[in-house]
Parts: structure tokens; C-alpha cells; sequence
């Protein structure tokens, strides 16, 4: 889908046009490392994977949905809605050496998801109302964390806390199954927050860093919270993972990919 042409023929080759797009495609299994030890066509390929399999799907059906509003000669007792949901990561609020590739992606990922999210609103009419929102997927135990986790640097596992074993890592407690999360996060997108993210603290306290200009969840309260903790607490943290960082190219624990 990172190809404009293909995203708007499979979009438009549908039955019936959908009226929610979710933008799940993406991940970095094979893009992980520093940035001096990636093949430029890693970079490429992790762009294409996280940002532009979005990009175009968005456009394609965005396209569509406003062709239908106009074309369509019947208007509704209540406007219909239509969404288009991103599934980013956490790995675009909290920056972390190893995830260069993926990190800038998805940071243009969310970028997209927030101009967007006002864009959308220049379409609301009578017949349709536009909405965006963005899922801060955090790290838990799927097919493509197990084989990130082959291929993740150690330094990269030291700052997030994954190093280990599986089976320490679902010990913690910190790192659960897709089949706990999902659920979380599907109920989370029916709120109807621009920001989604499961009920784990680590993900919230990712997207009070980062907030930003990006609208709060809910009355904005709990994220003010957060906000006002990440203020007092993050500059510690980014202390300790720098001294992680210093002289880690050096060290010989650090030089085997995936330890």
C-alpha cells in the first residue's frame, strides 16, 4: 500500500466503500539498528512501510469519501461518520537509539494523523462528518515483537526493558499478548479521543512528553496530570538513558545485534 497507484486500486475496487480506514501496515523487524549501520535502502524500505502505506490508503479514500458526499443525492437523518484511524507508536513520542529508521516514520506518521485530523474537518457537511485518530501502540509480545527482538540492539533493549528472554519478558508483567491489548485499544478508538493508547502507564506517560499541539483525551485532565509528571520526571530519565548511550559503540556486550 505504499504505492499510490495500488492503494487506490484496491480501495476503490471494493464493493461497498468502507467508511472507516484503519492504517495498520508498518513495523520494523528488519529495519532496526544506528543509523551508520543501515543500508540506505533499509531507510527507504522503513518510510515506505510506516509512513507511505498510509499516506496514499488516507488520500485514496478521503478522495472517494468526498466524491460520494457530492455525488450522492440522498441525505441522512444524521450525518454519517467516517474515519481514518493510524496505528502508530510510541516510538514517535519518546526518541531511542536503534529505532532511527522506524522512529522517523512514524513520526511522519503522526504528523499526517495531526494535520489531518483538522483538514478533515474543511468536508463536515450534511451528509458526512470527518474524523482522525491515532493509536500509540507501545511494545507487546506478537510474531513481529519476537522477531524485532532478534534484530534490536542491546542498547536498545537496556533503555525500553526488553532484554531477556520471552519468558522473563512475560514475567514482568510489562509485555502482554496482542489478545489483551486489542480489546483495550478498539474500546479505547470508541471514546473517540484523538490520541489512543491501551491502559498501560507506560504509554500514557510516552504521550504526555509528547502532547504537543495535539488535542488531550477526554476533558484533558488526566493528560494535564501526566503532562505536569513527564515535566518533573523526564529530564531524569533522559539523563540516565544518555549515560546508557555514552560510549555504548565501545562496549563489547553491545556490539551483538539481538543479545
Amino acid at each position: 500500500m505504499s504505492s499510490a497507484s495500488t492503494a487506490q486500486d484496491v480501495l476503490l475496487s471494493q464493493k461497498k466503500l468502507p467508511d472507516v480506514l484503519y492504517c495498520v501496515a508498518g513495523g520494523t523487524a528488519y529495519e532496526l539498528g544506528f543509523l551508520i549501520d543501515m543500508e540506505p535502502e533499509q531507510l527507504e524500505r522503513c518510510m515506505n512501510n510506516n509512513y507511505y502505506s498510509s499516506l496514499y490508503p488516507a488520500r485514496s479514500i478521503l478522495k472517494a469519501w468526498i466524491e460520494d458526499d457530492r455525488t450522492s443525492t440522498e441525505t441522512p437523518s444524521k450525518p454519517k461518520l467516517r474515519k481514518i484511524v493510524f496505528v502508530n507508536s510510541s516510538a514517535s513520542l519518546v526518541p531511542t537509539p536503534g529505532y532511527v529508521a522506524y522512529s522517523a516514520g512514524k513520526c511522519a506518521q503522526r504528523a499526517l494523523a495531526d494535520t489531518l485530523r483538522t483538514e478533515v474537518l474543511r468536508y463536515n457537511n450534511p451528509k458526512s462528518t470527518y474524523t482522525v485518530q491515532c493509536v500509540f501502540a507501545h511494545n507487546f509480545i506478537t510474531p513481529t515483537f519476537i522477531e524485532e527482538q532478534k534484530n534490536k540492539p542491546y542498547l536498545t533493549k537496556r533503555i525500553e526493558g526488553t532484554t531477556g528472554e520471552l519468558e522473563e519478558l512475560e514475567k514482568t508483567g510489562k509485555f502482554p499478548y496482542a489478545a489483551k491489548i486489542a480489546p483495550e485499544i478498539v474500546a479505547a478508538i470508541h471514546k473517540g479521543d484523538f490520541a489512543v493508547m491501551d491502559g498501560r502507564f507506560e504509554p500514557q506517560f510516552c504521550w504526555a512528553i509528547s502532547i504537543g499541539a495535539s488535542p488531550k483525551r477526554g476533558l484533558g485532565i488526566w493528560d494535564t496530570c501526566l503532562a505536569l509528571l513527564a515535566f518533573l520526571v523526564w529530564p531524569f530519565i533522559r539523563w540516565s538513558n544518555d549515560k546508557e548511550a555514552e560510549g555504548d559503540a565501545y562496549r563489547p556486550e553491545s556490539n551483538e545485534q539481538g543479545k
